[in-house]
Parts: C-alpha cells; sequence; structure tokens
C-alpha cells in the first residue's frame, strides 16, 4: 500500500512519517514563547482537525508554544497551544491527535462521532438564540455570554440527564454495547469528521437526542468544570 499523502494548510508531505518530523523539527527548534505567524497556515489545519470536538477551534488569534513540566527529552515538555483570547490561557494540544495525521479516532474517541452527530442540533439553538440578541445567560453562573464564550451543554439538574445517560439509555434501547459501536463503519464527513456511514442508525440516534435532551447556556470554562467532575467515560 502506498503511503499516505498528507496537506497541512499549504503544505503538503509525501507520507505521514514526513509530516511527523517536519512538526517534530518544529516543536524542537522553536523556543518555548509566540509562534511565527507564517506558521500558523497549518496549524490551524491541525487544530481545525483535533480529534476532540471541543479542540476544533476556528477563531485563534494565535499559535504559542508552552512548557508542559513534564518529562526530559526537547519535545516531550513542550507542547503547541491556541490563543483564542488574550486574557485566557492558550488551549494545548497534541498534534498527532487529529484526523490529517490520524484519519480515524482513537476507539475510546467513538462517543465524539455521536457527539458529531447531534452537532446540528447544538448549533441550531445557539444561531435561533442570537438571532435575538448579542448575548445570553449562563445557566450556571447567570453572567450575560458573548457567542464566543458560550458552550450548548446538558441540563443534568434534577430529572434530566447527561449526554453520557442519553447514549447510553440509546444504546440499551438498540441492544448495542461499546464494542459494537468501536467495530461500526465509520466514513469522511465534514472537515474530516468521521461519522457513521449507516444513516439510519445516525438518523436514528439524532431523532432519539432530540426528543430526550434537555440543552442549556454555559461559559465554556463553567461546561468543562461541569464535565470533569460528572463525564463517565465511554
Amino acid at each position: 500500500m502506498a503511503p499516505r499523502s498528507i496537506v497541512m494548510g499549504s503544505l503538503s508531505f509525501k507520507s505521514v512519517t514526513q509530516a511527523k518530523k517536519f512538526i517534530s523539527d518544529k516543536l524542537s527548534s522553536l523556543p518555548v514563547g509566540p509562534v511565527p505567524a507564517e506558521e500558523n497556515h497549518w496549524l490551524q489545519a491541525l487544530v481545525q482537525n483535533h480529534h476532540n470536538p471541543e479542540k476544533q477551534l476556528r477563531d485563534v488569534l494565535s499559535f504559542v508554544i508552552v512548557n508542559t513540566g513534564r518529562g526530559f527529552s526537547m519535545n516531550i515538555n513542550k507542547c503547541f497551544a491556541a490563543v483564542t483570547d488574550p486574557d485566557k490561557e492558550p488551549i494545548s494540544f497534541s498534534y498527532k491527535n487529529n484526523h490529517i495525521i490520524t484519519p480515524d479516532p482513537p476507539k475510546e474517541l467513538i462517543a465524539d462521532v455521536f457527539r458529531f452527530e447531534i452537532k446540528d442540533q447544538v448549533n441550531e439553538m445557539a444561531n435561533e438564540a442570537f438571532r435575538s440578541g448579542e448575548t445570553v445567560r449562563c445557566a450556571v453562573t447567570g453572567q450575560e455570554l458573548l457567542r464566543k464564550d458560550v458552550h450548548v451543554d446538558h441540563n443534568f439538574d434534577g430529572d434530566n440527564v447527561t449526554f453520557q445517560d442519553l447514549l447510553n439509555e440509546f444504546l440499551l434501547l438498540q441492544g448495542l454495547t461499546k464494542k459494537d459501536c468501536e467495530e461500526m463503519k465509520l466514513v469522511s464527513g465534514t472537515h474530516g469528521r468521521k461519522t457513521f456511514a449507516d444513516r439510519t442508525f445516525a438518523q436514528r440516534w439524532f431523532d432519539f437526542h432530540k426528543e430526550r435532551a434537555v440543552l442549556r447556556f454555559t461559559h465554556k470554562t463553567e461546561n468543562m468544570s461541569g464535565k470533569k467532575r460528572v463525564r463517565e467515560h465511554f
């Protein structure tokens, strides 16, 4: 089988190995701190295709290299990070965790495929809210939020359930296990994201989620901190 060619921004490589070496060499040669602007195009391509939907950043102002404080070799204690707000900490990311370098997401991220399948419902809620105003209220803090600071989250207060609860219930109704899902065929969708090849199955999940999910607006930092506390691993 011929090596898979790689495109990152305006750069192209004959193989994944060649692309990885280019990135690793850049990480080695550049010091901790701001990354030169001429490198932004290929870093933007990587971060927009990240395996984790919450790191698929589209409003990146610049990139930096940060010291992770781990390891002893030249690259183990350094990584790239995206600056989305000058007043907040940069968002670090691994250059290997994306659909350009690694086309198929790791099996433990199969839940993210389910998340991507209902992304339109999330976007529709946000779009509808911001048609009538410039801000929405955070369900956790009561703070007025601009579009750039908003996450749409599952409201798990009271009798409402988390995304994980809904997914577990759906799989139970379908008679499926986690292993069954990991073996499902995936195809490339929007922006290189993986979707289910079985679109009838995907539609059943979409309809189930639309009927059962209770969504709310939160600040993106509140959303992530809450998930760290309560989110189960699929």
